[in-house]
């Protein structure tokens, strides 16, 4: 199941007309969706938005990325940059998806607008089942709505 899932997720991102594999280390895990390959492939994690670094759970989030790939061979496929440069991509180490696992764990939000049906539902289970960063009963504030200001 998990080398179909790997392949699915080759063939969609190689459909795009960006289209790049990035295979190396992570090196540096910045926050719960950001990381470097071989300390010069910057990579934002596709479909995912995790706390950022100033919000309560955002060192949460980081340290289990961290704990998960650190250090670890992953494959990324990317179908596109962002508007920060960054590769968009979708991470694989030993056979999974790392920005499904992330969700599914319940570290990182599905993104909204830029994510799909599967990490939604991943979303859905991970708060009913108060995994990750849902297990405390706090108001989350998502990611974006932080980025513009819009909660705490």
């Amino acid at each position: 199941m998990k080398i179909i899932l790997c392949l699915l997720s080759f063939i969609i991102l190689s459909s795009n007309a960006y289209a790049q594999n990035i295979e190396g280390h992570v090196t540096k895990v910045i926050d719960g969706d950001t990381i470097y390959i071989d300390n010069v492939n910057k990579i934002r994690l596709k479909w995912i938005d995790a706390p950022e670094m100033k919000q309560d759970d955002g060192i949460i989030s980081q340290l289990y990325l961290h704990d998960l790939i650190f250090g670890k061979k992953v494959i990324a496929y990317c179908n596109k940059k962002d508007l920060y440069n960054r590769n968009v991509c979708v991470i694989i180490y030993n056979n999974e998806n790392i920005n499904e696992k992330l969700v599914k764990e319940g570290y990182a939000w599905s993104y909204i607008g830029y994510s799909n049906k599967r990490i939604d539902i991943m979303q859905n289970e991970s708060m009913k089942n108060k995994l990750g960063i849902w297990k405390t009963n706090n108001d989350k504030c998502e990611p974006w709505k932080y980025r513009k200001g819009l909660c705490k």
